[in-house]
């Protein structure tokens, strides 16, 4: 699976990032122009949430429902 982020855009499900690459790109256009830009590029699968643990607590219970 191949996703493309821009900006803060959040996934519906989590990611487990197993690696990440920075280097700098250099684009040349065709009547020689060229520009540097920084890319970043993280490598991640799919993760699963895990299940939350509901912890009792008589003092929060009381709190709650009087």
């Amino acid at each position: 699976m191949v996703v493309f982020l821009l900006g803060s855009y959040a996934l519906p499900f989590p990611l487990i990032k197993l690696n990440s690459f920075s280097y700098t790109h250099t684009h040349r256009a065709p009547d020689g122009f060229a520009w540097k830009e920084d890319m970043h590029l993280k490598v991640c699968v799919p993760g699963a949430r895990p299940a939350r643990l509901r912890i009792a607590n008589d003092n929060q219970k009381v709190a709650d429902h009087g």
